[in-house]
């Protein structure tokens, strides 16, 4: 796991207040989102050109997925 993706990581734990039980499905929520937002990104900009707003939405989706899932059982 790279840095960038361990720091998504700890943030979406924070916003959802996932628990370790949860952490196999948060970490697949934050690769999925991870690549949903690189498939946004403008042709030329990197994940890292975006600064700390590139992790932060990452974790924001993946927490909203987790909490969607959450309340779907």
């Amino acid at each position: 796991m790279s840095g960038a993706q361990e720091a998504i990581l700890t943030l979406a734990k924070t916003l959802s207040g996932a628990g370790e039980d949860e952490e196999p499905l948060l970490e697949a929520l934050c690769q999925a989102a991870e690549q949903w937002w690189k498939g946004r990104l403008l042709p030329g900009v990197t994940a890292e050109d975006c600064g700390e707003a590139y992790p932060c939405a990452a974790a924001f989706t993946a927490a909203l997925y987790r909490a969607k899932s959450s309340a779907a059982n």
